[in-house]
């Protein structure tokens, strides 16, 4: 049973955390280091989700493959349950500061060996998905460059030209790689808006429907299914913990910023997963949405659905211009996403640096900012990775990392939201009302029975949309099982040399803290 104090602390339950700014230096010292506040930190978040690629291109694959005409109302629900995770993850980041992120927060409420098979998975996860951007920023690159200027770029070309953008960005001062996230989001923001509202000023049938968002729209097609799609193509804001050192009063920050970002993200997907459908004709989507996908990826230029979309909207005259504006905007998009998402790698090897599990090469450098070496090495592999799966005619491979990252991180928030329950069923936490402790687990419980399903019926389900699912279908699960698995020997062979260094994993930053007291 939990115990209680009988009498409440007058502040928080937790130590209030202390920060002061760096002093400043002479012209000859060190350069105090610049924060992320706020506002940066949210628009960092929703740009690694990638809103206009969601749009672009996991939308139609939804309606294609699970045939639901609702899929706007599912984008909603999935939304939901990623804001019922964030109230535990907001839990969690008010309580623990550490670059590692979520598999810290799996080490403090699961186990030391628990948190290092969560890292393992997760670094996984994000260099999948960051070959799977890169591959699409190659794609989006090269159809803007044969459209634009005739240059027919080979996708090796592509991917290469790619990674060496990721790779240069990522060098940037972050005050610069800041103004760059701002650009980048508000170019996709407008181009969003301008698409939604002139569907919306060009209904289908002359009228604008809300069939897409009636609940009875759900039995029309495969409801497991859409939200699997859905839940496996969102990803990218669970990074926000990893920023610990980089931003501003972070226990305060980084709950707020996940908060209002998956709720962000949730309001402007389902609005414009609704104002697509009514420009395509709620009935006609599904239909419209066929043979999307391969579309995309064969072709590197537009989808069929969106294409169609377009058309109705602005006319055959000017889609062709339009196509190219789009392309231009997911070419920017892309390269912000990877570079962040590569950001989030560095930082969580940075993070077992710091917990002793890695050398100190692998750690932040002399400024306290992630080194360059390491930023490359990340690109390197990730440009690889992406190499491979682009190099044959089929999309298979691209295809096919997309949907083993998304699936990966479903694993990863599952057991986030289990650790969550685990610590504040175990602490001494005193927290009351909704966002309270109560509120935190009930909330982690939605999420954790959410994910687990996802993570379950996507690993069953998903590889049965490749071209040839019997071997994606044992090599999914090999390839997130296996890291998990390499995870907990690293865990088991550092507990044997020296169980003291075992025990400080996911604590390094925050040592005096217990997820006991």
């Amino acid at each position: 049973m939990r115990e209680h104090s009988s009498q409440r602390s007058p502040s928080r339950p937790y130590p209030a955390p202390t920060y002061s700014a760096p002093p400043a230096q002479s012209s000859g010292g060190r350069v105090p280091k610049t924060r992320i506040g706020l506002r940066s930190l949210v628009l960092l978040l929703v740009v690694t989700q990638g809103p206009l690629s969601f749009i672009w291109v996991a939308m139609p694959a939804i309606y294609q493959y699970s045939g639901t005409v609702a899929t706007p109302l599912v984008v909603g629900i999935a939304g939901l349950a990623l804001i019922a995770y964030s109230i535990g993850y907001a839990g969690m980041a008010q309580r623990i500061k550490h670059p590692g992120g979520v598999y810290a927060f799996v080490a403090q409420g699961l186990s030391p060996a628990a948190g290092l098979a969560s890292a393992a998975l997760a670094l996984t996860v994000y260099v999948l998905f960051g070959a799977a951007t890169t591959v699409a920023l190659a794609g989006s690159m090269s159809g803007l460059l044969d459209s634009v200027f005739g240059l027919d770029l080979p996708v090796e070309a592509a991917v290469v030209l790619g990674t060496a953008m990721i790779f240069a960005t990522a060098c940037l001062r972050l005050r610069v790689f800041l103004w760059t996230i701002v650009c980048a989001g508000a170019i996709e923001a407008l181009t969003i808006l301008v698409l939604d509202f002139s569907a919306l000023g060009n209904p289908a049938d002359g009228k604008v429907s809300f069939e897409s968002l009636d609940p009875a729209w759900l039995l029309s097609g495969s409801f497991a299914l859409a939200l699997s799609l859905c839940l496996t193509s969102t990803l990218g804001i669970e990074t926000a913990a990893n920023y610990a050192d980089d931003v501003r009063q972070p226990r305060r920050t980084i709950p707020r910023a996940v908060m209002i970002a998956y709720t962000t993200t949730t309001i402007m997907l389902t609005f414009s997963g609704w104002a697509v459908s009514v420009a395509a004709g709620s009935e006609n989507t599904v239909a419209l949405a066929s043979g999307g996908l391969q579309s995309l990826t064969e072709s590197g230029g537009g989808q069929a659905f969106i294409l169609a979309v377009l058309s109705a909207v602005v006319g055959a005259d000017q889609i062709a211009l339009t196509v190219k504006l789009i392309t231009a905007a997911l070419v920017l998009s892309s390269l912000v996403a990877a570079v962040l998402i590569a950001g989030a790698v560095v930082r969580i090897l940075a993070g077992l640096a710091q917990d002793g599990v890695l050398p100190p090469t692998f750690g932040v450098g002399a400024d306290g900012r992630p080194r360059k070496s390491m930023a490359l090495a990340v690109s390197v592999v990730t440009g690889l990775i992406a190499l491979v799966a682009a190099a044959p005619d089929t999309p298979t491979g691209t295809v096919f990392i997309g949907i083993t990252s998304g699936v990966g991180v479903t694993c990863l928030i599952a057991i986030s939201s289990l650790a969550t329950i685990a610590w504040f069923l175990r602490s001494s936490d005193e927290d009351s009302g909704f966002l309270g402790w109560e509120g935190r687990v009930v909330a982690a419980g939605f999420a954790l029975v959410t994910m687990g399903f996802v993570a379950v019926f996507a690993t069953y389900r998903l590889p049965g949309l490749m071209p040839v699912g019997d071997f994606y279908g044992w090599a999914l699960p090999l390839v997130l099982g296996g890291s998990f698995a390499c995870g907990l020997i690293v865990a088991a062979v550092l507990k044997s040399r020296d169980p003291r260094a075992i025990a400080q994993v996911g604590r390094s930053s925050d040592p005096e803290e217990s997820p006991l007291g």
